[in-house]
This record gives C-alpha cells, structure tokens and sequence, in this order.
C-alpha cells in the first residue's frame, strides 16, 4: 500500500539513507507561490521556506536534485 502511495512521486536521497518523495506538481505549484509573494514583499507569508528547499539542503547529493527540480 506504502508503495502504491508513492507511485508517480519523484524522490531522493537523504544524507541519512532514507528517501524524500515528493508529487513534482504540487512543489512547483509551491515554489511559484513562493517565489511570487517574496517578489510582493509579502515573505512574511511563509514562517518557513518551502519543505524541498530544507530537503534539497538534507540531500546526498544536492547538486543533482537542484538540476532535477529545476527541469
């Protein structure tokens, strides 16, 4: 069932081993809003940047997914 959730996500590699999955749609969709409210001035919207940012920093090898998340 675990499996069947994840089917479709994208993912990588932690520096812990363990595996981040994430839907590419719903994270683009995040990082436009985003990136639309800091251009607003609005920040402040956002207590936190969004999750992919602090995952792509916990990343094995964060090169890579910046590359992949930004196709």
């Amino acid at each position: 069932m675990e499996r069947d959730a994840r089917e479709g996500l994208q993912s990588f590699e932690l520096l812990d081993g363990t595996v981040y999955y994430y839907d590419r749609v719903e994270t683009y969709k995040e990082l436009f809003l985003h990136a639309y409210d800091v251009q607003l001035g609005n920040a402040s919207k956002w207590p936190e940047p969004p999750l992919i940012y602090r995952k792509i920093c916990e990343a094995k090898d964060p090169a890579r997914v910046l590359q992949h998340v930004s196709q």
